[in-house]
């Protein structure tokens, strides 16, 4: 994964919507639950990743007021 799709939300909503599709292949139960919490963690990777995109960067601000 290159280090600039840490920071992108698509790119963990997209990994967590492989993971749902390729779990409803699954005809474990456990695999499916667990393959589910996979996804579901990468849901708040993303979020995380919206919250740190949406904060201005506090040294870009700092440079511009001197």
């Amino acid at each position: 994964m290159p280090p600039q799709d840490i920071y992108d939300p698509r790119h963990w909503r997209n990994s967590a919507e492989e993971m749902r599709v390729l779990a409803e292949a699954v005809k474990d139960t456990e695999t499916r639950r667990i393959m589910s919490r996979l996804a579901d963690g990468w849901d708040k990777m993303a979020d995380r990743a919206e919250r740190c995109t949406a904060k201005p960067n506090r040294d870009l601000d700092r440079n511009a007021t001197g």
